[in-house]
């Protein structure tokens, strides 16, 4: 419906231009975000290429299915084969996925929910770690104030040196000093290596 009442032009014009300075933080909130994307893709364009066709990806338990307002996807494909623990020469590839969310409070229901059906379908307790976690790959999430970013590969394309030179890397581009990060190894553990919340914070009970 219409509105059945008009500001006076010089308050309508007021309105709009607040309005627009209102909406212009909210379609650029994200923009580090995305430039960090790119900067980490390039980082990595002498060994591998950025694929989005044909690409599915993962699911993360309901994290796919909270009130994000930018995500992203695509894999990092090796430019050369390498032997994977079965012995097969295999091109190493990366998941790369990003939730970013209006604010920290959204985040924080994003994360709340998200929790209680995790990677695998199962329920973590924020700050205790899992000894065994059965169907889990190799995976880095770094919580930040207002986005997620996980990367994620094969178990048997991972090994020791390559989770470490991953983990540095992907932190040197999305992590800070407040900044949760959760490491999950082939089938378990998973642990929080840093920042690790309080399980009696009542926000977590949202």
């Amino acid at each position: 419906m219409w509105p059945t009442t008009f500001l006076p032009v010089a308050n309508y014009a007021l309105a709009l231009a607040s309005v627009v300075a209102l909406g212009l933080p909210a379609k650029a909130q994200h923009e580090e975000l995305k430039q960090n994307i790119e900067a980490f893709v390039t980082a990595k364009s002498e060994r591998f290429e950025k694929k989005y066709l044909n690409e599915k990806a993962p699911q993360y338990g309901e994290l796919n299915t909270t009130n994000h307002n930018f995500f992203d996807f695509f894999v990092l494909k090796a430019l050369e084969k390498s032997t994977n623990s079965l012995g097969n020469n295999v091109k190493l590839k990366y998941d790369c996925s990003f939730y970013a969310y209006e604010n920290a409070t959204e985040r924080d229901y994003a994360v709340s929910f998200w929790f209680k059906n995790f990677i695998e379908g199962i329920r973590i307790t924020p700050g205790r770690e899992l000894r065994t976690f059965k169907g889990a790959q190799p995976t880095i999430i770094i919580i930040n104030a207002d986005h997620i970013c996980i990367i994620s590969l094969s178990c048997f394309d991972n090994d020791p040196d390559l989770f470490y030179e991953l983990r540095k890397d992907f932190f040197s581009f999305f992590g800070n000093e407040e900044s949760m990060v959760i490491e999950i190894n082939c089938s378990g553990p998973l642990r929080w290596t840093k920042n690790p919340p309080d399980p009696k914070d009542p926000k977590w009970r949202m």
